[in-house]
């Protein structure tokens, strides 16, 4: 079997969110009860893993997570349900 383009992506792909230097909410924002999702320390409390099995680590303030190889695609979800958010970040 030819390795696909997904099977090659999976095997390379590291995740980071990380915590931007203007990650702070104004004083507005405060008031309409927005509140920051990463607070770019740490991933223990409040996060878990879904579906495959790759690995999720802090590291200078971003949150790295690595594939394993033969794993299925894994998410790393907040365990706080949002509605009407917008989320930024950025990925390498």
């Amino acid at each position: 079997m030819k390795p696909t383009i997904f099977h090659f992506l999976t095997s390379i792909l590291c995740l980071q969110l990380t915590l931007a230097e203007d990650n702070t909410l104004s004083e507005d924002q405060i008031a309409e009860g927005w509140q920051v999702l990463f607070d770019g320390l740490t991933i223990e409390e409040g996060w878990s893993p879904k579906s495959g099995f790759a690995t999720f680590k802090v590291e200078a303030g971003t949150i790295v997570g690595t594939t394993i190889k033969s794993s299925p695609n894994t998410f790393l979800c907040s365990e706080q349900t949002f509605a009407n958010f917008e989320l930024t970040f950025e990925v390498k």
